[in-house]
């Protein structure tokens, strides 16, 4: 749910959380994964993602840092802080801080003792971006996901479904009632080998305006783990609804400690 929950404020909302080698690194690139960061493990990201919205409505540039701390085998931690630049096709170009977003994600079953993986997250969007330049909601949102995932042989399938309680959305001094949400994705990774995945996401949310349609994307993408710490993803996602941003490109690189 990665795009669902970063399409930044202008779709309005991943770059939030998303077994390679090891099961401390995320497998997903799209939808949230079931894994956990391990124990006293932290995961350290470091990332860039171009947006460009629906008929070319605003272009999103965002530098973002990432943390992922586990607390405990099962549990962690996340923070998540974007930087961003606005570029509007009407108005002024603007720039600052975004919104941030902290989550939290506990692992409930885990695949070698159970059939499947399953976890809960829940996920904060805090105002903290300038609504009135377009940097952010205006407004807290939270949001609940459930992740199951099941490995077949070189393939793992992770599926997702949740809901979002928005806060309103401000333009200028107009509050705009958004509706909660209802979210769903699934992703299929494939393990080329030990040390990379290929990844291919479906993912989308219900309307959360009036007269709109909701928002679907497709995304491909991948992995790769190299000197044992580092970890580089890259993904390119395309809109399949009126409401969805055109296209968002996301590449970050991740150390884990």
């Amino acid at each position: 749910m990665k795009k669902l929950l970063t399409s930044v404020s202008v779709v309005v909302m991943g770059l939030v959380l998303v077994a390679t080698a090891s099961a401390d690194w995320q497998r997903t690139v799209a939808v949230v994964d079931t894994e956990t960061a391990g124990q006293y493990r932290l995961q350290a990201d470091l990332g860039l993602s171009y947006l460009q919205a629906n008929d070319d409505a605003a272009k999103v540039t965002t530098v973002y840092a990432q943390g992922r701390f586990g607390i405990l085998e099962n549990w962690d931690v996340t923070l998540w802080v974007p930087f961003n630049w606005v570029s509007p096709e009407v108005g002024t170009d603007e720039d600052g801080i975004g919104d941030l977003w902290v989550g939290t994600k506990l692992m409930l079953l885990n695949e070698i003792d159970y059939p499947v993986d399953l976890s809960a997250a829940v996920f904060v969007e805090c105002p903290t971006g300038d609504d009135d330049k377009g940097l952010g909601a205006g407004n807290a949102s939270v949001y609940v996901v459930a992740a199951a995932a099941k490995t077949f042989d070189q393939f793992l399938v992770v599926g997702n479904i949740g809901g979002g309680f928005l806060g309103d959305y401000k333009v200028g001094s107009i509050d705009i009632d958004r509706k909660n949400i209802f979210m769903y994705g699934v992703e299929v990774a494939w393990m080329v080998n030990d040390v990379a995945n290929l990844n291919l996401a479906l993912e989308g949310a219900t309307k959360e305006l009036e007269g709109m349609d909701g928002e679907i994307y497709v995304t491909v993408g991948g992995q790769c783990i190299f000197m044992e710490n580092w970890q580089v993803t890259g993904d390119v996602s395309w809109g399949l609804s009126d409401d969805s941003a055109d296209w968002i490109v996301d590449g970050k690189i991740s150390y884990m400690f």
